[in-house]
């Protein structure tokens, strides 16, 4: 998990205090396995970060994140 939170808050200009990982993401047993990253950052600091305080430009880089 602490390759994809880097990999995220590098993308974003984000610092570890501005993101967090939900549920049971990095929870689960060693052999269990999720379908998905749930990703919790805060909006002051994108904001702050990319200059961008529209939500519908906040889910195009979201989308170019990948």
């Amino acid at each position: 998990m602490d390759s994809a939170k880097k990999k995220v808050m590098d993308f974003f200009g984000l610092t570890e205090d501005e993101i967090s990982f939900l549920g049971s993401t990095g929870k689960k047993l060693d052999n269990g396995s999720s379908g998905d990253i749930d990703i919790a950052i805060s909006k002051k600091a994108l904001e702050k970060s990319t200059g961008i305080k529209d939500v519908n430009e906040w889910f195009d880089l979201v989308e170019e994140f990948g």
